[in-house]
């Protein structure tokens, strides 16, 4: 087939599964055994025939190169032939989503594929949260190993290297809290 893109119709809850990584059909598609897709001029067949009645739908695009051989066009209703994919829909092969739209004329408009989806604003904040901390927590976890170590060998003084040990040691404490809370 000359075919690049095919498209499969899921709920809102099969979408964040999917968006979690790995979706691995509906309970239709693991009684086929196999995940059905549709070419974007069988998509509003199939959400006429399928989804009907249905609210929050989403349309995923599907870059067929990223599935390779885990793709079959088979034949199906009225003889087309169609995608089916034997194997999970990774995230990963996702080049566009979107919500079930139509257009005037009632036809199912699919997703526009101008790249990789991009992530939720939050998961990317979320992310670089914890990469900023971790540097900084890593920065001060090489300060306090540094204050732990030249109290215990440079005491100089009455008590001094014993409170560079106790500086250090309270740092150290208070890094491991840090982690804990951040990597929750």
């Amino acid at each position: 087939m000359k075919e690049t893109i095919a498209y499969k119709v899921l709920s809102a809850d099969e979408f964040a599964v999917l968006r979690s990584g790995q979706f691995p059909g509906s309970a239709v598609d693991r009684a086929d055994g196999f995940i059905h897709l549709s070419t974007a001029g069988q998509l509003t067949e199939t959400v006429d025939r399928h989804f009907s009645g249905q609210s929050g739908l989403m349309i995923v695009a599907v870059k067929l190169a990223a599935v390779g051989a885990a793709v079959r066009w088979e034949p199906s209703r009225d003889g087309q032939l169609f995608p089916h994919l034997y194997a999970p829909l990774s995230w990963a092969s996702v080049i566009a989503a979107g919500p079930l739209e139509r257009s005037a004329d009632g036809s199912v408009r699919p997703p526009a594929v101008s790249g990789p989806p991009r992530e939720e604003p939050g998961e990317f904040w979320r992310t670089l949260r914890k990469v900023i901390l971790s540097l900084v927590l890593g920065f001060a976890a090489l300060i306090a190993f540094g204050a732990t170590v030249c109290g215990l060998l440079l005491r100089w003084g009455p008590g001094s290297g014993w409170s560079m040990v106790a500086i250090g040691a309270a740092a150290l404490a208070l890094l491991v809290y840090a982690i804990r809370r951040i990597w929750r």
